[in-house]
């Protein structure tokens, strides 16, 4: 829409390498039109292509650019699957940046370490301080972050352990997307770090199972890992 108070035709120039925008400019505006490099000469990219492929033209973008375009990699599973293990070897291997799962950090920080002191309304602390480490990943990743655990799991731990829904958390559900999950199978031995609860053979494949329930409800796709070893993880 037009500003009423602006005089288009003599107050405004567009700046644009698209010879198309000439005509539309002047069509729907008034106004004329320049290009700085119509030949990209100095700058051999253009906006369309790094919109398409920003990983390719990684190095054209600024610092405050890329963490809106970075591709963010989940990588999920129950207690015990070896999320954290993965995460590490894969941001060592692409050196990137990655974020923890905050919910660990939470029970360490405000609950001096005990999960059974985990109430309904910590779930929902627990996922707004999650977003704070995936945006701080993406500020500083190398082409793409990888983040431990997402707020499916964060869900799936709150209808387990306190047998209600939480709308807050479905809110991140649903407008937190990533752009890549990988999920491990719970098929490797389960190790007590103290912070986990979820031990027994059947607990670990009902939670599995609200997992890839849980994905299905809202139609995220992802890729399983089955491998039972820890070091040995393959996509």
């Amino acid at each position: 829409m037009r500003e009423p108070d602006v005089i288009w035709e003599d107050e405004i120039l567009f700046i644009s390498n698209r010879h198309e925008d000439k005509d539309y400019n002047l069509k729907y505006f008034g106004s004329q039109t320049k290009s700085i490099d119509p030949e990209y000469l100095e700058y051999n990219v253009n906006s369309i292509e790094i919109r398409k492929n920003p990983s390719k033209y990684w190095n054209f973008l600024p610092r405050e650019v890329r963490e809106h375009l970075i591709p963010l990699i989940t990588i999920c599973g129950g207690e015990s699957s070896g999320k954290s293990v993965m995460v590490d070897k894969l941001a060592n291997v692409f050196n990137t940046s990655s974020a923890w799962e905050y919910g660990r950090e939470y029970v360490f920080e405000k609950l001096g370490g005990d999960e059974d002191s985990l109430q309904y309304s910590d779930y929902e602390k627990i996922v707004f301080g999650h977003q704070t480490n995936v945006l701080y990943a993406a500020r500083n990743a190398n082409k793409f972050a990888l983040i431990d655990t997402d707020y499916i799991a964060t869900l799936a731990f709150c209808l387990t352990y306190e047998k209600r829904d939480n709308p807050i958390v479905r809110e991140f559900v649903n407008n937190y997307r990533f752009d890549l999950t990988i999920l491990l199978e719970n098929n490797v031995k389960w190790v007590s770090d103290g912070l986990r609860s979820i031990g027994q053979e059947e607990r670990r494949m009902n939670f599995q199972n609200l997992l890839k329930k849980l994905y299905a409800e809202y139609n995220i796709p992802y890729i399983t890992v089955a491998s039972n070893n820890y070091e040995k993880n393959d996509i």
